[in-house]
C-alpha cells in the first residue's frame, strides 16, 4: 500500500493541469437563462465585445457542435444540447402549444396538436403547455444510433428534481411554425408545461425576412417577471430568418439588415444582463450552423456570465482544452448549477474556467481556425509524397535501377521524420503556409543529409529516438506539441481533444521498437538480467504510459502496445514456451491492472473517456458498452473506405508482400542479416493489426505504425542490396 501511495503522488506531481478557478464563495444560482441564437459567429462575438463591458466580466469559449447526425442541422444540434450526448433529430422537428391546430401531410385538414399528440402516445399534453408531437420518431431515431440518448435529459432531470423550465420565442418563418429551443426543456414524454412560442413573440415588420422581427422588448419582460427556480430557454430567431432568405437578397442589403439585427440583438443581451442577480446564471451561445454555415468546420460562441464571478476561459473535463467546450456539456453544466445530479446517458461534463481574458480567447481561437483550415491539406500532401516514396523505392529495389539511390534514401529517412517534424513545428503556428512549407523542407532535408552519412543500424536507432523520446516527453508534460500538430488532433471536428491520438500512437509503437530492434542488432550486448529488465521496464513503461488519464489516454493503445511490446520481448530474448506464456500473461495483465488502476483510482473526480467507459463496464451497463463498440467499428470501417490512410496501410502490406518475393526473398535476407531487427519489424508488424482491431481509427495507428516496418525494410533494401556502401553497421566497430 505504501508503494502504492508512492506512485499516486509521483504520478500527480508528474499530471499536467488545467487548473480551473477557484469555487465561487457566492450564493447558490436559483436560475439558469439561456440564450440561444442560431447564426451568431465568432465574428459577430468579436464586434460585441469590443463594445460590451460585461463580456469583459465573462466566461468565454468555443463550442464543438459535433451531433450524432451526418448532416449539419439545427434539430440534431438543439437535441444534442439537451440530451448531453450526441443526438439525432428529424429535419421537420418542430414543437406546438397543445391547443395550436397542427397541418397534416398529404393535404389533410390540420388537427388540434393534443389530439394528434394523443392519437400518436396516448399521453395528455399539458393544457397550456408545448409538446412535440413527434416525440416517438425522435425516440426511435435515436435509438439507431450509437449513442445511448434519454429524451428529454435535461428537461426531466429538471423536472423529477422540482426545477422548472420555461421557454420563449421561435424561427418561425412568417406562418411558418419552426420552434426548436423546447428540446432542451422538454421532459421524457416530449412536453413542456410553460412558455411562449408563438406569434405574442414577434412583431410585424414588412422589413424583415418574411415580415416579422423578435419582439426583444417582450422577451425581456416575461423572462423577468418568470420567478420559479430552474432553467428558462430564449430563442432568438432574427438572425436565422434573415439567412434562410440570403439567397435571395443583395449582398448589401444582406449585411445592411444583419447589422441592424445585431445591433438589436447586443442591446437585448446588455438589458438581460444587466437584470442578472448574483442568484442567476446567464448562459449565451449558438446552438449550430445555420443555412449559410453549411459545414461545421468551426466552432461556436458560448459566453458564461455571473455578477461577481471571476472572468476566463470555459474549458471541461470532455476537452481539456484552454477556451474549448463540447455542445455535450452544456446540460450538465446548467443541471450543476441548479444542484441537479446529471443523467447517466450524458457524456458531457460541467464546464469550469481557467485564468485568461479576451485576448488569449481571440489568440487561441484564430490558431484552431488556422491549423482545421490547413491540417486536411497537408495531411493529404503527407500521405501522397509517403504512396509515392514507397512505390518509386519499390520500383528502384525491383528493376535494380541505379544512380539515384541516395536521395531516394533521403526521402526515406525524411518520410520517418516528418511526424517528429510536425511535432516541432506546429500547425497552430500562423505564419504564411510557404513559411511553414519552408521550414519543414529545410528541416527534413538538414536532417536526412546528416543522418544518411551514419552506418545503418545507428541511422534507424537514432530515427527511432528522434521519433519517439521527444513524443513520448510532450504527452507527459500535457501534449503542448500534439495539440497543435497536424497529426495531432481537430478540436473542431472533435474526435479527440487530449491525450495521444492513433496517428502518433501509432508512431510511438513503431518508432519504440525500430529503435529497439536496431540497438540490441548493433551494440549485440550480452543477455544478462540487467538487459531483460530494462527493456521489461521501458516496455511495460510504455503501456502505462498509453493508459494513464493524464498522459495518452489510449485504450487500444495500450492494448496495441502490449501485444507489440510482448511479442517483441519474447523475440528478442528467445523465451522458451513456458516462458512466452509467462511474459504474454504478466504484460496483458499489467495492461489491464493499469487502464484500471489509473483510470479508476487515480482521476475519479475528472474521469477520462477511458474512466468512464469503464464505470459503465463496472455498472453493468452492457448496452452503453456495446453502444461505444459500435461506434468504434463504424469509425474504423468508414476510415478504411474513405481516408487515404486506409490506402497507405493496403499499400505498406503490397509492398512487404512484394519484398517477400523481390529482389531474391527480401525479408529473408533482412532476416538473415540483421535478426533483431527483424524482430522488430515482426512485432511492429503485429502492434499495427492489433491496432487496427481495437481502435475506433485503427487504421490510422496501423498505418502509422507500419511507417517505421516498411520503410526501413526499403532503406536497407536501397543501400544494401542495390550499391552496398560499406556503411552496413556489422562493419563498425562499437
Amino acid at each position: 500500500m505504501r508503494f502504492l501511495y508512492l506512485l499516486s503522488i509521483c504520478i500527480h506531481l508528474w499530471t499536467p493541469s488545467y487548473m480551473a478557478n477557484p469555487p465561487s464563495s457566492l450564493s447558490p444560482v436559483r436560475q439558469v437563462w439561456v440564450i440561444l441564437i442560431p447564426g451568431w459567429t465568432m465574428d459577430d462575438l468579436h464586434t460585441m465585445s469590443q463594445m460590451d463591458q460585461w463580456l469583459l466580466h465573462s466566461r468565454v469559449g468555443g463550442i464543438n457542435g459535433k451531433t450524432g447526425s451526418n448532416k449539419d442541422a439545427l434539430p440534431p444540434a438543439y437535441a444534442s444540447l439537451g440530451a448531453g450526448s450526441r443526438a439525432v433529430a428529424p429535419d421537420d422537428a418542430g414543437f406546438f402549444y397543445a391547443y395550436e391546430q397542427m397541418p397534416l401531410p398529404g393535404g389533410f385538414s390540420a388537427v388540434r396538436v393534443d389530439e394528434a399528440y394523443r392519437q400518436r402516445t396516448g399521453w395528455t399534453a399539458p393544457p397550456k403547455g408545448i409538446v412535440y408531437p413527434k416525440v416517438m420518431e425522435y425516440i426511435r431515431e435515436n435509438e439507431k444510433s450509437s449513442y445511448r440518448i434519454t429524451p428529454g435529459a435535461l428537461g426531466e432531470s429538471l423536472r423529477r428534481h422540482g426545477r422548472g423550465v420555461y421557454v420563449l420565442g421561435n424561427l418561425d418563418q412568417g406562418d411558418l411554425p419552426i420552434r426548436l429551443a423546447p428540446f432542451l426543456a422538454m421532459d421524457a414524454r416530449g412536453a413542456v408545461p410553460a412558455g411562449e412560442i408563438g406569434r405574442t413573440v414577434f412583431k410585424r415588420d414588412v422589413t424583415r425576412p418574411y415580415g416579422v422581427k423578435t419582439d426583444y422588448a417582450q422577451l425581456a419582460k416575461r423572462l423577468v417577471e418568470w420567478k420559479k427556480p430552474g432553467m428558462a430557454v430564449v430563442e432568438l430567431g432574427d438572425l436565422y430568418r434573415l439567412e434562410q432568405l440570403a439567397g435571395e437578397m443583395t449582398p448589401e442589403q444582406f449585411q445592411s439588415v444583419r447589422q441592424r439585427v445585431l445591433t438589436e440583438i447586443r442591446q437585448f443581451l446588455k438589458d438581460v444582463q444587466q437584470k442578472t442577480g448574483s442568484d442567476r446564471l446567464l448562459f449565451v451561445l449558438s446552438p449550430g450552423p445555420t443555412k449559410t454555415q453549411s459545414k461545421l468546420e468551426f466552432l461556436l460562441p458560448a459566453v458564461l456570465y455571473r455578477p461577481g464571478q471571476e472572468p476566463g476561459l470555459l474549458t471541461s473535463a470532455t476537452t481539456r482544452r484552454q477556451g474549448i467546450i463540447s455542445n455535450m456539456d452544456v446540460a450538465p453544466t446548467i443541471l450543476q448549477a441548479l444542484h441537479v445530479p446529471p443523467d447517466s446517458s450524458m457524456l458531457g461534463q460541467p464546464v469550469t474556467s481557467v485564468s485568461g481574458g479576451l485576448n488569449d480567447f481571440w489568440s487561441i481561437m484564430h490558431q484552431v481556425q488556422y491549423y482545421s483550415a490547413l491540417r486536411p491539406s497537408v495531411l493529404y500532401l503527407y500521405i501522397l509524397l509517403q504512396l509515392a516514396g514507397l512505390l518509386l523505392a519499390l520500383y528502384m529495389l525491383v528493376k535494380r535501377r541505379k544512380g539515384t539511390e541516395k536521395w531516394i534514401q533521403m526521402l526515406m529517412i525524411a518520410l520517418m521524420l516528418v511526424p517528429f517534424l510536425f511535432l516541432i513545428i506546429p500547425g497552430s503556428w500562423t505564419p504564411p503556409f510557404w513559411v511553414t512549407g519552408g521550414l519543414l523542407l529545410a528541416a527534413g532535408i538538414g536532417l536526412s543529409w546528416w543522418l544518411l552519412r551514419l552506418p545503418t543500424l545507428p541511422l534507424l536507432f537514432w530515427i527511432g529516438v528522434i521519433s519517439s523520446v521527444p513524443l513520448i516527453a510532450d504527452v507527459i508534460r500535457g501534449s503542448l506539441w500534439v495539440q497543435h500538430s497536424f497529426l495531432g488532433y481537430d478540436p473542431v471536428k472533435g474526435a479527440r481533444y487530449y491525450g495521444i491520438g492513433n496517428e502518433y500512437m501509432g508512431v510511438v509503437i513503431g518508432a519504440v521498437l525500430l529503435a529497439s530492434g536496431a540497438w540490441i542488432e548493433w551494440k549485440q550486448p550480452k543477455w544478462g538480467w540487467q538487459l531483460r529488465m530494462g527493456m521489461g521496464l521501458l516496455f511495460a513503461g510504455l503501456v502505462f504510459f498509453f493508459a494513464f488519464p493524464f498522459w495518452g489516454t489510449n485504450a487500444g493503445g495500450a492494448l496495441a502496445a502490449t501485444v507489440a511490446f510482448g511479442v517483441a520481448y519474447v523475440r528478442f530474448f528467445r523465451l522458451g514456451y513456458s516462458s512466452t506464456w509467462l511474459v504474454w500473461g504478466l504484460l496483458i495483465g499489467a495492461g489491464i491492472l493499469a487502464l484500471i488502476f489509473v483510470n479508476v483510482c487515480l482521476a475519479p473526480e475528472q474521469p477520462s473517456h477511458i474512466g468512464r467507459a469503464m464505470g459503465l463496464a463496472e455498472a453493468g451497463n452492457v448496452q452503453e458498452i456495446g453502444l461505444i463498440l459500435k461506434r468504434k467499428v463504424e469509425m474504423n470501417l468508414k476510415l478504411i473506405r474513405l481516408s487515404l490512410w486506409g490506402k497507405t496501410f493496403l499499400v505498406s502490406l503490397g509492398v512487404m508482400a512484394v519484398l517477400a518475393y523481390r529482389p531474391i526473398q527480401g525479408i529473408q535476407r533482412v532476416r538473415s542479416r540483421y535478426p533483431q531487427l527483424y524482430h522488430a519489424f515482426y512485432a511492429a508488424w503485429i502492434g499495427a493489426l492489433t491496432a487496427l482491431l481495437f481502435n475506433d481509427s485503427g487504421i490510422v495507428a496501423a498505418a502509422t505504425t507500419m511507417l517505421y516496418v516498411v520503410i526501413p525494410l526499403l532503406f536497407v533494401g536501397l543501400r544494401e542490396w542495390i550499391s552496398p556502401s560499406g556503411k552496413g553497421s556489422k562493419a563498425i566497430s562499437v
